[in-house]
């Protein structure tokens, strides 16, 4: 209400009450009082009124406002609540993923040190096994000279016996043809004998050739003796150079075996070489494998350990701001209620 209106100028009233003369005046202004006092009185309890119907409800659209901002600062809360939980447990996530992660490296170091180590062992023991078949070899190859040796000696002791039977065959054609000479000599003495007998009458002749005759009869069975003492010595020594032969052909015999097992050994050995070797590329290519795998897997776990740390330190971050704005939101709401109750 304005202050003409208090006062009691209202244009209605103004129109409607005017002075007649000066001297009517005073009257006049406490008849205007005493009628519109009331009015005014009225008019401004109505305007109070109306005025407090208004401030309340701005009031309740305040507190209206005031709830809905509370029920949103709740939510939020709640909302900023569930997602530091789920950020804390996305950390602890990511905690165990890392825990996990470590884990699975130090068993594959130790899995691929093992395997490394295991690798290492077969080199040696593959090198251990080269070395032995190696001196193995020498054995063998000194072994070869050897019976190098014995064989010269045994083509030296063949080459005897061939002389000495060939030394045999000389004396057997010898004795041969001594025995002929003795048959024909015995044959002639005969002869003679009887020719002597029938011829020679003279006695003294005759024991005189039969003396000769017994002499060469007594040369002829020294030579006979010496050809069989030669014959038998001849016998002896062909018993010999057989057997000298037979023990020549054992050892040949021996020698085929051994030269057999030899180049059979020398195959095996040949073999066991090539088996080493393909061994020997088969460990060097696992380990090549382990080792890229080893370095390609470290690489790997390297990257997602440095991805889940930026995670997890994105996470931290979110938290700290997620934090920070739920305090905020906490001391607005604060604020707020402070405001309500006054």
């Amino acid at each position: 209400m304005s202050r003409s209106m208090r006062k009691g100028n209202t244009p209605a009233l103004n129109s409607q009450i005017r002075p007649f003369s000066p001297n009517l005046t005073f009257k006049t202004d406490q008849l205007e009082n005493q009628v519109l006092q009331p009015c005014q009185e009225k008019a401004e309890v109505q305007y109070l009124r109306f005025e407090i119907q208004q401030e309340r409800q701005r009031s309740s659209q305040l507190e209206m406002q005031l709830q809905c901002e509370i029920n949103q600062r709740v939510q939020n809360e709640q909302l900023f609540t569930n997602d530091i939980k789920i950020l804390r447990q996305q950390n602890e996530d990511y905690k165990l993923r890392i825990q996990e992660l470590e884990i699975k490296f130090r068993e594959n170091s130790i899995q691929y040190q093992t395997l490394l180590k295991d690798s290492n062992d077969k080199v040696v023991t593959m090198s251990m096994e080269i070395e032995r078949l190696h001196n193995l070899q020498l054995n063998k190859y000194n072994d070869n000279n050897e019976q190098v040796l014995r064989q010269n000696d045994q083509k030296q002791l063949a080459q005897e016996l061939i002389a000495i039977q060939k030394l045999v065959e000389d004396l057997r054609n010898e004795l041969i043809t001594k025995q002929k000479t003795i048959y024909y000599l015995q044959e002639q003495l005969q002869m003679t004998q009887s020719t002597q007998r029938d011829n020679i009458g003279s006695n003294s002749k005759l024991r005189e050739q039969e003396k000769n005759i017994d002499q060469l009869v007594s040369q002829i069975n020294v030579l006979t003796q010496i050809l069989e003492d030669k014959e038998n010595s001849l016998q002896q020594q062909s018993k010999q150079v057989e057997n000298i032969y037979n023990e020549l052909q054992q050892v040949t015999l021996f020698n085929r075996q051994l030269n057999e097992e030899n180049r059979n050994q020398k195959q095996a050995l040949d073999q066991a070489y090539k088996e080493i070797e393909r061994l020997n590329r088969i460990i060097i290519i696992k380990n090549q494998e382990l080792q890229d795998s080893y370095h390609s897997e470290n690489l790997d776990w390297r990257r997602n350990f440095q991805d889940l740390n930026e995670k997890y330190h994105k996470c931290q971050e979110q938290l700290c701001f997620a934090q920070a704005e739920l305090e905020a939101c906490r001391a607005t709401q604060r604020m707020a209620y402070l405001q309500q109750d006054k």
